[in-house]
């Protein structure tokens, strides 16, 4: 888990390139925040390879690179510094909208398709990695009001919630429209397919009405974190929280009682990601989690 000592960190949208430059300028030395979950301390280092360019954290640990000049975009693994090249941003769609990325495979595998979908509009950009310098992002619009669109059964809004919150699993991508609907993403040389799935309706909480849903992927499968909030307006309060894992040809969410030895994250912006619990040195069976407004981190044992 990282941060940086500046209000306008790397990975959020840059108003405009001057700004951006400033910020740059300004940062260039500026040290990161890491905090060892498994050591509970925290740790300041300079990291070069972040130095002038924007990111954006995708689950597989990976982060989505931009140079804010250039345009250039790549993968980056700050584990091992390997990179990936992606096509430039010259539409420069990554600074201007607020977004969300994932990829169906790990950007190493040649089937790896690399998603950005803008968390404010019902639009998408798509690429593969690693495709020569002479490739380009693809947009695709999802919101079509005709008989076979999306539009003709949702609405705009609840489209846009929904696809905020995409989710990679088994080379497909997923997204929850108010826990009715399970639309997959699939990508083919014929380009985005989407495909809906009606769901057995979850069974409230008696007690709690309000609930925060993480979408997250594990071994090959989909799961939900529901956080629970006793009151609507208490969002930041965390009374209950349930596992479950998507059936998807039984079309239902099933309440899981253990996870195992895997550790689930989750933080207050929606962004969730399974590992193996000995292998980072966290405790299995349990979810750690971000409340709303707060730098406490809290752990749920399963």
């Amino acid at each position: 888990m990282f941060g940086q000592k500046h209000p306008r960190p790397h990975g959020t949208n840059a108003e405009d390139d001057e700004a951006t430059k400033r910020g740059d300028d300004e940062t260039a030395k500026d040290p990161l925040f890491f905090y060892s979950i498994s050591r509970r301390r925290s740790v300041c280092k300079i990291v070069d390879d972040l130095r002038d360019h924007l990111y954006w954290t995708t689950p597989g640990g990976w982060l989505l690179m931009a140079h804010p000049g250039s345009r250039l975009t790549f993968l980056w693994n700050p584990f091992t510094r390997q990179r990936i090249g992606l096509p430039p941003d010259t539409e420069k769609f990554l600074t201007r909208n607020p977004v969300r990325c994932a990829f169906s495979h790990e950007p190493t595998d040649p089937a790896c398709v690399v998603l950005v979908v803008n968390r404010a509009d019902t639009v998408l950009w798509y690429c593969r990695p690693g495709a020569g310098a002479a490739a380009e992002w693809s947009e695709h619009g999802y919101y079509q009001a005709d008989a076979g669109g999306l539009g003709a059964h949702h609405g705009r809004d609840d489209l846009i919630h929904g696809m905020s919150l995409v989710t990679a699993a088994g080379g497909k991508f997923y997204a929850s429209l108010l826990g009715a609907t399970v639309l997959t993403l699939e990508f083919s040389p014929a380009g985005p397919a989407f495909t809906e799935t009606p769901i057995a309706e979850q069974s409230c909480h008696p007690m709690y009405r309000a609930w925060s849903l993480h979408l997250l992927e594990s071994r090959g499968e989909l799961f939900s974190v529901s956080l629970y909030h006793p009151l609507m307006e208490r969002c930041d309060k965390v009374a209950q929280i349930v596992v479950r894992r998507l059936n998807l040809p039984a079309r239902a969410w099933v309440e899981v009682d253990a996870i195992g030895d895997r550790a689930f994250l989750v933080d207050a912006a929606r962004f969730g990601a399974s590992v193996g619990a000995e292998e980072a040195g966290l405790k299995g069976n349990c979810v750690y989690y971000l409340r709303r407004g707060e730098k406490g981190l809290y752990v749920y044992d399963q």
